[in-house]
């Protein structure tokens, strides 16, 4: 009997025991990560830049610059900037724009 992709599917699928496991390994690992960046930035107020990777108005880069710049003159030295890391136009503007000074 020729298998239809629907039971090849279902053969594919992970038992929901290796859902768990591959579930609790994800997450053990995002708390790895969220516990070396803590360490890194120290105790502080974290502000989190989240944004696309490319600016898709005329007007974003612009936008951006100017919450660096006013956030990061505004805000105390106590405040930390953490972006999603990725290598994207938006975070380098930002990180651009903010004051020599500000944790990035």
């Amino acid at each position: 009997k020729r298998r239809t992709s629907a039971e090849e599917e279902e053969n594919r699928r992970a038992s929901p025991e290796e859902e768990e496991k591959t579930r609790k390994s994800l997450e053990e690992e995002a708390q790895e990560r969220v516990k070396d960046v803590l360490a890194k930035i120290g105790p502080c107020v974290r502000i989190c830049v989240l944004c696309s990777s490319d600016f898709d108005h005329p007007d974003s880069e612009a936008l951006m610059a100017s919450l660096a710049t006013s956030l990061s003159t505004t805000l105390s030295d106590d405040v930390a900037f953490v972006t999603g890391g990725l290598p994207s136009d938006a975070q380098k503007a930002f990180a651009r724009h903010c004051r020599r000074t500000s944790r990035l």
